[in-house]
């Protein structure tokens, strides 16, 4: 399944690991109460779509990290998903994505 960067806080997550990808939170996200309680909870105006969400930032679930793999967090907006899936960078289009993680602390 393919890579993402979080919109939310610029993590890498796979499709298949979190319940709040672009699609799922655009088109099948049907209540009207929860599209504004989420949309507030990530500073998004009424006509603006939801992004792409990893698990540790997703409303729809526990909002906790699936730990399937250790969590890499990445310079938000700077990636991109690539053809074959995997992720890359947006201007080398360097897909080793781990010289660009940022270090924070334990969660």
């Amino acid at each position: 399944m393919p890579l993402f960067q979080c919109d939310n806080c610029g993590t890498m997550d796979n499709t298949a690991l979190s319940e709040c990808g672009y699609e799922q939170m655009n088109y099948f996200l049907e209540d009207p109460v929860l599209i504004n309680k989420y949309k507030k909870e990530f500073g998004l105006k009424e006509d603006e779509p939801f992004g792409n969400y990893c698990s540790g930032c997703c409303p729809l679930g526990e909002q906790k990290w699936h730990g399937e793999f250790d969590r890499i967090y990445l310079p938000k907006g700077e990636f991109e998903t690539a053809p074959k899936g995997n992720l890359r960078h947006k201007q080398t289009l360097d897909e080793a994505i781990e010289k660009f993680a940022i270090k924070i602390e334990r969660e």
